[in-house]
Protein backbone atom coordinates (compact mmCIF):
# COMPACT_ATOMS: atom_id res chain seq x y z
CA UNK A 1 0.00 0.00 0.00
CA UNK A 2 2.40 2.29 0.89
CA UNK A 3 3.65 3.03 -2.91
CA UNK A 4 -0.16 4.49 -3.65
CA UNK A 5 0.05 6.70 -0.40
CA UNK A 6 0.33 9.79 -2.02
CA UNK A 7 -2.46 8.59 -5.32
CA UNK A 8 -5.41 8.15 -2.78
CA UNK A 9 -7.95 6.55 -5.92
CA UNK A 10 -5.66 4.58 -6.65
CA UNK A 11 -5.44 3.11 -3.16
CA UNK A 12 -9.91 3.02 -3.43
CA UNK A 13 -8.91 0.42 -6.44
CA UNK A 14 -6.21 -1.37 -4.46
CA UNK A 15 -8.06 -2.02 -1.15
CA UNK A 16 -11.10 -2.84 -3.76
CA UNK A 17 -9.17 -5.55 -5.37
CA UNK A 18 -7.72 -6.80 -1.59
CA UNK A 19 -11.59 -6.97 -0.65
CA UNK A 20 -12.54 -9.37 -3.91
CA UNK A 21 -9.56 -11.56 -3.20
CA UNK A 22 -10.54 -12.06 0.52
CA UNK A 23 -13.95 -12.75 -0.85
CA UNK A 24 -12.96 -16.13 -2.69
CA UNK A 25 -10.24 -16.66 0.28
CA UNK A 26 -13.69 -16.83 2.85
CA UNK A 27 -15.97 -18.64 0.22
CA UNK A 28 -12.89 -21.17 -0.05
CA UNK A 29 -12.48 -21.76 3.73
CA UNK A 30 -15.64 -21.30 4.97
CA UNK A 31 -18.56 -21.92 2.06
CA UNK A 32 -20.85 -19.88 0.06
CA UNK A 33 -23.91 -20.62 2.08
CA UNK A 34 -26.02 -17.78 4.52
CA UNK A 35 -25.35 -17.98 8.01
CA UNK A 36 -27.25 -16.05 11.24
CA UNK A 37 -26.32 -14.55 14.40
CA UNK A 38 -28.74 -14.47 16.73
CA UNK A 39 -29.62 -10.73 17.96
CA UNK A 40 -28.16 -10.37 21.18
CA UNK A 41 -30.63 -7.40 22.05
CA UNK A 42 -34.10 -8.14 21.00
CA UNK A 43 -36.78 -6.43 21.75
CA UNK A 44 -37.92 -2.24 21.25
CA UNK A 45 -37.75 0.75 23.14
CA UNK A 46 -40.20 3.45 22.29
CA UNK A 47 -38.37 6.94 21.25
CA UNK A 48 -40.75 10.06 20.78
CA UNK A 49 -43.42 7.73 20.42
CA UNK A 50 -42.06 5.42 18.00
CA UNK A 51 -40.69 1.66 18.34
CA UNK A 52 -37.23 1.37 17.90
CA UNK A 53 -35.55 -2.08 17.60
CA UNK A 54 -33.36 -2.05 20.74
CA UNK A 55 -30.11 -3.38 18.97
CA UNK A 56 -30.46 -0.65 15.96
CA UNK A 57 -30.85 1.89 18.57
CA UNK A 58 -27.35 0.82 20.26
CA UNK A 59 -25.84 0.69 16.86
CA UNK A 60 -27.03 4.29 15.97
CA UNK A 61 -25.42 4.89 19.38
CA UNK A 62 -22.26 3.36 19.20
CA UNK A 63 -22.17 5.00 15.73
CA UNK A 64 -22.22 8.51 17.05
CA UNK A 65 -20.02 7.77 19.86
CA UNK A 66 -17.48 6.13 17.45
CA UNK A 67 -17.37 9.47 15.05
CA UNK A 68 -17.19 11.98 17.90
CA UNK A 69 -14.27 9.31 19.35
CA UNK A 70 -12.83 10.10 15.53
CA UNK A 71 -13.04 13.89 15.47
CA UNK A 72 -11.73 13.76 18.79
CA UNK A 73 -8.61 12.05 17.98
CA UNK A 74 -8.31 14.13 14.63
CA UNK A 75 -8.69 17.00 15.72
CA UNK A 76 -7.36 17.46 19.43
CA UNK A 77 -4.60 15.36 19.79
CA UNK A 78 -1.15 15.19 18.77
CA UNK A 79 -1.59 11.96 16.62
CA UNK A 80 -4.23 14.17 14.72
CA UNK A 81 -2.13 16.41 14.06
CA UNK A 82 0.26 14.77 12.71
CA UNK A 83 -2.25 13.17 10.71
CA UNK A 84 -3.22 16.38 9.35
CA UNK A 85 0.12 17.03 8.69
CA UNK A 86 0.77 14.03 6.09
CA UNK A 87 -2.46 14.73 4.76
CA UNK A 88 -1.86 18.28 3.89
CA UNK A 89 2.06 18.21 3.01
CA UNK A 90 3.84 14.61 2.79
CA UNK A 91 7.27 15.91 2.04
CA UNK A 92 7.20 18.89 4.58
CA UNK A 93 5.64 16.75 7.62
CA UNK A 94 8.78 14.46 6.79
CA UNK A 95 11.33 17.12 6.82
CA UNK A 96 9.63 17.98 10.37
CA UNK A 97 10.76 14.85 11.47
CA UNK A 98 7.30 12.67 11.01
CA UNK A 99 7.28 9.07 10.55
CA UNK A 100 5.29 8.87 7.73
CA UNK A 101 5.24 4.97 7.73
CA UNK A 102 4.30 4.81 11.07
CA UNK A 103 1.65 7.11 10.77
CA UNK A 104 0.11 5.71 7.79
CA UNK A 105 0.40 2.14 9.48
CA UNK A 106 -1.40 3.57 13.09
CA UNK A 107 -4.00 5.13 10.44
CA UNK A 108 -4.61 2.01 8.16
CA UNK A 109 -4.34 -0.35 10.96
CA UNK A 110 -7.49 2.08 12.85
CA UNK A 111 -9.68 2.23 9.51
CA UNK A 112 -9.48 -1.77 9.61
CA UNK A 113 -10.18 -2.13 12.51
CA UNK A 114 -13.51 0.52 12.06
CA UNK A 115 -14.56 -1.89 9.06
CA UNK A 116 -14.35 -4.75 11.25
CA UNK A 117 -16.09 -3.40 14.28
CA UNK A 118 -18.68 -2.42 11.26
CA UNK A 119 -18.95 -5.60 10.13
CA UNK A 120 -19.32 -7.49 13.65
CA UNK A 121 -22.13 -5.10 15.09
CA UNK A 122 -24.28 -5.39 11.29
CA UNK A 123 -24.23 -9.09 11.34
CA UNK A 124 -26.48 -9.99 13.77
CA UNK A 125 -29.33 -7.34 11.85
CA UNK A 126 -28.94 -9.60 8.47
CA UNK A 127 -27.88 -13.01 7.40
CA UNK A 128 -23.65 -13.49 6.66
CA UNK A 129 -22.32 -14.80 3.34
CA UNK A 130 -19.34 -14.03 1.50
CA UNK A 131 -20.83 -11.46 -0.55
CA UNK A 132 -22.07 -9.23 2.23
CA UNK A 133 -19.51 -6.41 1.88
CA UNK A 134 -20.95 -6.14 -1.84
CA UNK A 135 -23.79 -4.35 0.01
CA UNK A 136 -21.89 -1.91 1.50
CA UNK A 137 -18.68 -1.53 -1.16
CA UNK A 138 -20.64 0.82 -3.90
CA UNK A 139 -22.56 3.02 -1.60
CA UNK A 140 -18.83 3.49 0.48
CA UNK A 141 -17.25 4.32 -2.79
CA UNK A 142 -19.95 6.61 -3.73
CA UNK A 143 -19.27 8.25 0.06
CA UNK A 144 -15.66 9.01 -0.63
CA UNK A 145 -16.05 10.11 -3.85
CA UNK A 146 -19.04 12.33 -3.36
CA UNK A 147 -17.74 13.68 -0.24
CA UNK A 148 -14.08 14.28 -1.37
CA UNK A 149 -11.27 12.76 -1.67
CA UNK A 150 -8.86 13.39 1.03
CA UNK A 151 -11.36 14.77 3.54
CA UNK A 152 -11.15 13.98 7.10
CA UNK A 153 -14.38 13.74 8.70
CA UNK A 154 -16.80 16.22 7.15
CA UNK A 155 -16.72 15.10 3.35
CA UNK A 156 -17.24 11.47 4.75
CA UNK A 157 -20.09 12.42 6.99
CA UNK A 158 -21.45 14.72 3.86
CA UNK A 159 -21.23 11.91 1.78
CA UNK A 160 -22.83 9.41 3.69
CA UNK A 161 -25.78 11.88 4.91
CA UNK A 162 -26.49 12.26 0.48
CA UNK A 163 -26.54 8.45 -0.43
CA UNK A 164 -28.07 7.45 2.89
CA UNK A 165 -30.11 9.93 3.12
CA UNK A 166 -31.51 10.34 -0.65
CA UNK A 167 -31.59 6.30 -0.86
CA UNK A 168 -34.09 6.64 2.09
CA UNK A 169 -36.16 9.33 0.49
CA UNK A 170 -37.03 7.59 -2.91
CA UNK A 171 -36.97 4.40 -0.71
CA UNK A 172 -40.69 5.43 0.73
CA UNK A 173 -41.97 6.35 -2.98
CA UNK A 174 -40.75 3.43 -4.96
CA UNK A 175 -38.94 0.38 -4.28
CA UNK A 176 -34.97 0.15 -3.11
CA UNK A 177 -33.31 -0.77 -6.47
CA UNK A 178 -34.71 2.05 -8.10
CA UNK A 179 -33.85 4.33 -4.88
CA UNK A 180 -30.43 3.07 -5.02
CA UNK A 181 -30.55 3.92 -9.07
CA UNK A 182 -31.87 7.86 -8.39
CA UNK A 183 -28.91 8.16 -5.84
CA UNK A 184 -26.15 6.79 -8.14
CA UNK A 185 -27.54 9.13 -11.14
CA UNK A 186 -27.58 12.02 -8.58
CA UNK A 187 -24.27 11.23 -7.38
CA UNK A 188 -22.68 10.91 -11.01
CA UNK A 189 -24.37 14.66 -12.12
CA UNK A 190 -22.63 16.22 -8.92
CA UNK A 191 -19.20 14.47 -9.78
CA UNK A 192 -19.70 16.04 -13.43
CA UNK A 193 -19.88 19.63 -11.95
CA UNK A 194 -17.85 19.16 -8.75
CA UNK A 195 -15.24 16.93 -9.64
CA UNK A 196 -13.22 16.94 -6.20
CA UNK A 197 -16.75 15.92 -4.40
CA UNK A 198 -18.76 18.12 -2.67
CA UNK A 199 -15.92 19.50 -0.38
CA UNK A 200 -12.65 20.55 -2.01
CA UNK A 201 -9.34 19.52 -0.11
CA UNK A 202 -7.56 22.58 1.28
Amino acid sequence: MRYYYDRPFDTLLLTWAFFLVSTEIVKIVFGSGFRGIDNPIPGAVMVAGVDVPAYRGLIALLSLGLIVATAFVIFRTNLGIKIRALIQNREVASLLGLNISMTYKLVFCFGAGMAGLAGALIAPVMSIDPYIGNIFLVRSFFVVIVGGIGQLLGGTLLGSFFVGGTETLFALFSDQVVAQTIVFLVAIVILRFRPSGLLKSK
